[in-house]
């Protein structure tokens, strides 16, 4: 029912579909703020917290896991959990791909996406310190479904009440979550039909609702039919190894029209490059942050 109500308010506009996300965000910010503040006022314990980094990820082997016997299997379960942390940026993506119908573009959406990165960033170091300088280790591995609930029940006095909180952002920020992956894919499949690298067919753009109908519809029910099972292990991986794959198309594709489309208009620019010239101009520009992030993705797609 959720994901057919995303279907059709994405379908009647990105204006509703936009506050909608705004709402949800808010509340879901708002949620977490009192959660760290309580957390770090009544709970935390740095002795414990700075115990726990000595602890290079667990010792024991797990059955999700692709084990290299070269490695140790606390580094193995490290370098896994590292890619499942790499999840918690995937989606900032969206925001470019709603820039047709942004107004002045070039100016919000960089602003938007390091304020979003800024964002995650800071919200993910302060739920693992916290998490950390509250509860074992082993007891966050063994609730790793529901962690922050977990953690949250453990605060003195107030816990229960909060985790009725945790219960309402998780719900809201995923809903949220869905909305723009929603948005994100339809504006995208549509963008290649225009330009003909898949069929012309899946560009259809609603004579009244300026929205790319068709792709929403196709898509949405792609998605309701993914929900349908109720894996959430199976959906975790496969929406983690599909980020992973496309950030490595992302990346290659970053060098080739660097070198390639020189002309276009480019108001923001990615720091930290290598011009390589040839006969006083340069032939190829290497972007350091692309390079690393090419060289990162198969690894994490792989583990």
């Amino acid at each position: 029912m959720l994901v057919a109500f995303l279907i059709a308010i994405n379908h009647i506009g990105i204006r509703y579909s936009a506050s909608l996300i705004s709402g949800l965000v808010v509340v879901g910010l708002v949620i977490q703020a009192l959660v760290l503040a309580v957390g770090f006022l009544t709970k935390f314990d740095a002795r414990l917290f700075l115990s726990q980094l000595a602890h290079l990820g667990n010792p024991e082997r797990l059955p999700e896991v692709e084990y290299f016997d070269f490695l140790d299997t606390g580094l193995n379960n490290f370098l896994y959990g590292l890619t499942l942390a790499m999840a918690s940026f995937i989606g900032i993506e969206s925001i470019a791909q709603a820039a047709e119908e942004t107004r002045k573009p070039h100016k919000w959406i960089p602003r938007a996406a390091k304020l979003c990165v800024l964002a995650v960033l800071l919200s993910v170091l302060l739920f693992s310190i916290l998490s950390m300088g509250s509860l074992d280790w082993r007891e966050l591995g063994s609730s790793y479904e529901n962690p922050i609930a977990v953690l949250v029940s453990k605060f003195p006095a107030i816990g229960g009440h909060l985790s009725i909180l945790v219960a309402l952002a998780a719900f809201v920020l995923c809903l949220a979550s869905a909305n723009t992956g929603l948005i994100g894919v339809s504006r995208l499949a549509a963008s290649m039909g225009r330009f003909h690298l898949i069929p012309r067919w899946f560009y259809s753009i609603h004579p009244r609702f300026r929205t790319p109908a068709r792709t929403i519809v196709i898509f949405g029910i792609i998605g309701l039919l993914l929900t349908l099972p109720g894996d959430i292990p199976f959906l975790a991986s496969l929406y983690n190894f599909g980020a992973s794959l496309s950030y490595m198309f992302l990346m290659m594709n970053l060098f080739l029209l660097r070198s390639r489309d020189r002309e276009v208009y480019r108001p923001w620019r990615m720091p930290l490059s290598i011009k390589l010239r040839d006969k006083g101009e340069y032939a190829l520009e290497i972007l350091i942050l692309g390079l690393i992030g090419l060289i990162g993705q198969p690894r994490s797609g792989f583990w």
